[in-house]
């Protein structure tokens, strides 16, 4: 497959500054950047040919089943090649334009640059590999799956994540979230007890609240403790109690 090179990236950033470039984005339409001739190069280590991907309907935006599969493509990718934006930029907009305006279209509220920028092209940061179009789901498909589950099972823990977005930005955002490890292992207790939660929770304590207490709860823990050397046990024990506490109070 091909992708842009960083002239390549560069020049498509500046085709988008064009006020009429933002006003087909914004309309829903596709941007021809095949006639700018950006500058492409033949990524060798990649497949050839992309998977795939689901348009979002009234029903689901299928982030989940997009992740997989995108994960299950790219899944020897490296995690320095994964930082980059070439590979992501050129997903969204040689090969997946149509997703790119279905699943991120610009509201009349949005102001189109910002919008552009922080969805269809990828700033520098860990957070930011979560905000693109392309690179969130394949980076939450890498942080969550499990290769310990028997295949069927080893994304459990991905479409759980995209059930709700505190997930992600109460856990797999946070500072101690940047180990995959921490983040599968506080995913795969709330894919456990969710149901017990959920119905713990009441309208004084909702079940969303109690992902942020324990986020912000694990944060501090974490400033403390090393969670990677945490054991399983005793990390459960402290959501638990996290639970217990948050429950009874509210």
């Amino acid at each position: 497959m091909n992708i842009f090179t960083n002239d390549g990236l560069l020049g498509l950033k500046n085709l988008l500054d064009k006020d009429d470039s933002v006003l087909k984005i914004q309309n829903g339409e596709k941007i021809d950047i095949f006639s700018s001739q950006l500058e492409q190069v033949k990524a060798p280590n990649l497949p050839e040919n992309p998977p795939s991907l689901i348009l979002p309907s009234k029903e689901s935006s299928y982030d989940a089943e997009n992740a997989i599969e995108l994960h299950k493509y790219f899944k020897t990718l490296s995690p320095r090649v994964a930082c980059g934006p070439n590979l992501w930029v050129s997903l969204g907009f040689i090969y997946h334009q149509d997703y790119l305006l279905s699943r991120w279209k610009i509201k009349s509220q949005e102001e189109p640059r910002a919008k552009i920028n922080d969805r269809y092209f990828l700033k520098v940061g860990r957070v930011n590999y979560f905000r693109n179009a392309i690179s969130r789901l394949w980076w939450t498909a890498h942080m969550t799956y499990d290769e310990t589950q028997d295949p069927a099972k080893a994304y459990e823990l991905t479409n759980l994540v995209f059930e709700i977005q505190e997930y992600q930005w109460q856990i797999m955002l946070r500072k101690y979230g940047s180990s995959a490890d921490v983040c599968r292992r506080v995913l795969r207790h709330f894919y456990n007890y969710k149901l017990d939660y959920q119905e713990r929770a009441t309208p004084q304590s909702s079940y969303i609240n109690f992902i942020k207490h324990v986020g912000a709860k694990l944060n501090l823990y974490s400033a403390v403790y090393l969670l990677d050397l945490v054991s399983e046990k005793k990390l459960n024990d402290f959501i638990s109690r996290e639970a217990d506490a948050f429950f009874i109070q509210k």
